[in-house]
């Protein structure tokens, strides 16, 4: 008799786990097999047999559901972020970044380093008394090809006004610098935040224009080009980055980089974040 109880007890287990054929896939992989009871806009109701009592997770964990008759309900062209659901994962897909900020580059600080092939100066410090610096401005545009990676352009400038010892003029330095850039996401877990690692590459034109100061014009003739042995250089740019934003809502937050390379050491500003696709 007990024999026939425990038979009959097993087959009653599998039957009703054998209906449970709705499949929950997680952001992780994790597969669980369930019966849904409801979806709403936030969670996925569900049970499993042969206990009815009915649980939740939040859509925000989910891949994916998977149903008994085949069909796949796709959480992530539905879901909804919501900025107090600490479950929500950072989904770099489809975001359209923008950075705006400012940086430090330690060749534009009062000091003019030897030249090197990325720094075509032809002279060093001994050869002005005094400067006017403005920082490093960049503009930053990423696009999220997918969860891991994001593609972008990078545009930025930065000048220097120097005064050459006994000098009769100011020479006025400057670089522009564009660049693309790919960029491999860290951070998975959080939306409101994002780290990531990146390589710059591209071009930055340097241009060298001497001006006569005020009291020296018309009485001596200003030289061509001073610091830069070519007055109009174009030379690669390249620079391993590592960034993090904070996200204040799901659109605006404040970043900050650091870098090895051109054309600067450390950048930090606004970010806007664009959703192209739900």
């Amino acid at each position: 008799m007990r024999k026939f109880l425990f038979i009959f007890s097993l087959f009653i287990f599998i039957f009703s786990f054998c209906k449970a054929q709705d499949t929950l896939v997680y952001m992780s992989g994790e597969k669980v097999a369930v019966k849904v009871v409801s979806v709403d806009k936030l969670n996925v109701y569900y049970s499993i047999p042969p206990n009815e009592n009915t649980s939740f997770v939040a859509k925000s964990q989910l891949e994916y559901v998977k149903y008994a008759n085949g069909l796949v309900y796709s959480i992530q062209k539905k879901a909804i972020l919501h900025k107090n659901d600490s479950l929500n994962v950072n989904r770099v897909k489809g975001q359209l970044i923008i950075n705006i900020g400012v940086g430090y580059s330690p060749e534009f600080a009062g000091v003019l380093a030897i030249s090197t092939p990325l720094f075509p100066v032809s002279k060093n410090s001994e050869y002005f008394a005094c400067s006017s610096i403005m920082p490093n401005l960049s503009f930053l545009l990423d696009y999220g090809m997918n969860n891991k990676l994001s593609l972008g352009l990078a545009a930025s400038y930065q000048s220097e006004v120097i005064y050459p010892t006994e000098g009769s003029f100011s020479d006025k330095v400057a670089r522009i610098n564009t660049a693309l850039r790919a960029l491999v996401h860290l951070n998975k877990k959080n939306h409101l935040f994002d780290n990531y690692l990146g390589i710059r590459f591209g071009f930055s034109y340097w241009k060298d224009a001497p001006e006569l100061l005020p009291q020296y014009q018309n009485l001596v003739n200003c030289p061509p080009y001073y610091f830069i042995t070519n007055p109009n250089s174009l030379v690669p740019s390249f620079q391993f980055l590592y960034g993090m934003r904070i996200y204040f809502t799901d659109s605006f937050g404040i970043h900050l980089e650091a870098g090895i390379g051109s054309p600067y050491l450390v950048e930090g500003g606004l970010t806007f974040r664009i959703k192209t696709r739900k």
